[in-house]
């Protein structure tokens, strides 16, 4: 499920699900329609082949029996990209088309599903409030204990993992991990294999926020390793966010190695924007590797692509102004500042921040331009200071979110099973 409802390769929303060969008739007979659906949320079909899935659903609706309406419209919740102003209409739209269709049905599952959706929905649009308002009923459903439905658990567990997002957005690191944990386990009872898989990438992302980046790769390494009977668009996302986490380690030659690992399979699954994107972490990491050359046939490769994304755009401009100081010509370095000064900086994260500021300060010297170097040094200085007080804090309280240890007590005795099994 979650692999389908969770924001993806770019900064607009994208779907974490995978692939088996697609395989299903012309025409969709209602009785598959739960079929079809299941596939496509448990990681067995590709995005596109996701796309084409609902394509062919929605296109034989009205169904004879509405409960099959009505899951057509619960799966195409999570194909909603609220991420621009367009994008927020047309998921208006489609909650005014689809709570009627969902509620009609009188399932449950299909409305807390739905509700689940919209909870994700209005987080990616920083309204974590009125997600947690959606979250509510289902977090704090009585007797967990005593559920034994799989879809059901599924759907509690999707939820935490929903909160866990606002938890770690908000800096609540020990809810966030609770949340992770809960619905790593909650998956698990579940059955739900691929889920569980996807739950130790959340739980490494809390401790990549952490700086604790060896335990980040551990829980990485290990998801990687669980979803290598899915498909390889869940591969080349799990080895995208270990080469990150050893980026952000320091280990600059690894990241490189990870991400050139990687780059064919995105070139083939994602657009211009998804590919230009493993492009500039190349270019970048080269021209800090001082491998000059290795970064100048990244960036011609990049220079044939279409790239639309703001994002994506702004990262451009930064390792083009990077590689032109690196190279010495400072116009054209200066060029690409301008443009990336003119950017929404307010929306940067703090690692951007920096780098922005380190820029700033490298060209500033460059012309001999002293008040905006010192300036820019001040501002840096402070960022770092603290910075490296939250690493100090913060790998403080990663150590003590002892799901580690508690994972591989687990993992111990399923292999001690097997082997006697055996």
């Amino acid at each position: 499920m979650i692999g389908i409802r969770v924001a993806l390769w770019s900064n607009a929303q994208m779907i974490r699900i995978l692939c088996l060969l697609l395989f299903f008739a012309t025409n969709v007979a209602a009785k598959d329609v739960q079929s079809e659906i299941s596939r496509a949320l448990h990681g067995y079909t590709t995005y596109s082949e996701s796309v084409e899935i609902l394509a062919r659903l929605e296109k034989q609706m009205p169904y004879e029996n509405a409960l099959d309406d009505a899951q057509v419209m619960a799966f195409k919740c999570w194909f909603s990209n609220p991420s621009t102003p367009n994008g927020i209409s047309e998921y208006k739209q489609f909650l005014e088309t689809a709570k009627p269709v969902i509620h009609q049905a009188n399932n449950l599952n299909l409305i807390q599903d739905l509700a689940v959706c919209e909870a994700n929905q209005e987080y990616t649009q920083g309204n974590y409030q009125t997600a947690l308002e959606h979250l509510k009923p289902i977090i704090n459903t009585p007797s967990l204990n005593e559920i034994t439905s799989s879809k059901k658990l599924s759907i509690i567990a999707l939820a935490h993992i929903v909160l866990n997002r606002i938890q770690l957005a908000k800096g609540n690191y020990q809810e966030a991990f609770d949340s992770a944990k809960t619905a790593y386990q909650l998956f698990e009872k579940a059955g739900n294999d691929y889920e569980k898989a996807l739950a130790l990438k959340e739980i490494a992302d809390i401790h990549i926020a952490l700086y604790n980046y060896e335990l980040a790769i551990e829980q990485l390494q290990r998801a990687k390793l669980a979803l290598t009977k899915f498909n390889e668009q869940e591969q080349y996302k799990v080895t995208d966010q270990l080469a990150y986490a050893y980026e952000e380690k320091g280990d600059l030659i690894k990241a490189v190695e990870l991400y050139e690992s990687i780059k064919q399979d995105v070139r083939r699954f994602e657009s211009d924007n998804g590919y230009a994107y493993i492009l500039i972490k190349l270019t970048e990491l080269n021209i800090k590797l001082n491998s000059l050359s290795q970064a100048e046939s990244y960036l011609t490769e990049l220079n044939t692509l279409s790239v639309t994304d703001s994002w994506i755009l702004t990262l451009y401009n930064f390792t083009k102004s990077e590689w032109y100081l690196a190279t010495a010509q400072l116009q054209a370095a200066l060029s690409f500042h301008e443009k990336i000064t003119a950017g929404q900086q307010q929306s940067w994260p703090k690692s951007l921040k920096e780098r922005y500021l380190n820029l700033t300060s490298q060209l500033a010297a460059a012309t001999g331009d002293t008040s905006l170097q010192i300036a820019s040094q001040q501002q840096l200085i402070a960022l770092i200071k603290d910075k490296q007080q939250a690493i100090a804090n913060n790998t403080l309280i990663s150590a003590r979110l002892n799901f580690n240890y508690e994972q591989q007590i687990l993992e111990i005795s399923r292999l001690e099973h097997e082997s006697k099994l055996q």
